[in-house]
């Protein structure tokens, strides 16, 4: 069904309603508004469509694709499982850990994400403790992902160790230890990975994971790193 084009003018009365209900009777004002009847095949351009965007789906919106994601932490455990993650939404990672080799179990688990996905992760042996260890395996991680088109964006700073000692009988080289890998460890990696993304011009992401610990106390626990995942 079509409209016939007129040079009619419709008179369409618009009823203004004041702010609150008390004062409407004395409030509402009435106001012609003159709108002009076109036919279907010729609506102005600059009319633009009613139709709701396009919503992107959640795995666009959290997307890791062309860029690598470096995990701390990641020879076991939670560092491992996050390092899967940033596989599963198509980025590479590269996996440190003071271990020489990773869990022989959880890493096959990342060889088969990496297979499924088309990603690559790569395992580096790095004590985070050392300014230098860090710097020289975060500079050949930036290497091999710069050879693949996939740049360092990332990191997620995972690794962090405890004893589970009480605190009044803790040693004290135990409780610098502590603090050393937790604290100062964690602030090497980020600012190396900083600098590497931040050369490169490409930007990104830094992703501290530490305990709730931290923030409250936990009546079953009586572990000093508790302070540090404060700190962190």
């Amino acid at each position: 069904m079509k409209f016939v084009p007129r040079p009619n003018i419709l008179r369409r009365t618009v009823l203004i309603y004041g702010p609150t209900s008390r004062a409407l009777s004395s409030s509402y004002k009435l106001r012609s508004v003159d709108t002009a009847v076109v036919a279907d095949h010729a609506i102005p351009q600059e009319l633009k469509s009613t139709q709701p965007r396009r919503q992107p789906s959640t795995k666009d919106l959290f997307s890791l694709n062309g860029r690598t994601v470096v995990v701390t932490g990641a020879g076991r455990g939670l560092g491992i499982t996050l390092a899967a993650a940033v596989l599963d939404a198509g980025g590479d990672v590269a996996c440190l850990d003071v271990l020489p080799t990773p869990s022989e179990i959880e890493w096959s688990g990342i060889t088969k994400v990496a297979n499924e996905t088309g990603r690559k992760a790569t395992y580096h042996q790095c004590d985070i403790t050392s300014e230098k260890d860090v710097e020289a395996t975060l500079a050949k991680a930036a290497a091999h992902a710069h050879d693949r088109s996939m740049p360092i964006r990332g990191l997620i700073s995972c690794a962090g160790i405890q004893q589970m000692t009480d605190a009044i009988d803790y040693p004290i080289d135990g409780f610098r230890k502590i603090l050393e890998v937790n604290v100062t460890g964690s602030f090497l990696v980020a600012k190396h990975t900083a600098r590497i993304m931040k050369d490169s011009k490409e930007g990104g992401s830094i992703v501290f994971i530490a305990s709730m610990s931290g923030q409250i106390a936990n009546r079953v626990s009586q572990q000093l790193s508790c302070l540090s995942n404060e700190a962190v």
